[in-house]
């Protein structure tokens, strides 16, 4: 299974690896995604302006 990753700045975005499941409020939330094989590895890329705060995982200053 993938792992679940919350994304929060002024907007609501969860990426769940695997099955990608983006929701956002935000028209164009500036991410791109890869993922090969199973879904457990690729990369992420979010562009935002600000701090983004990925649950249980820290934060990352823009």
């Amino acid at each position: 299974m993938g792992t679940a990753y919350k994304v929060i700045f002024c907007r609501f975005i969860e990426i769940t690896t695997g099955s990608l499941m983006i929701e956002s409020e935000r028209p164009t939330p500036g991410i791109s995604t890869r993922a090969d094989g199973d879904g457990d590895t690729g990369s992420i890329t979010i562009d935002v302006t600000g701090d983004v705060v990925l649950k249980k995982q820290g934060t990352i200053q823009t």
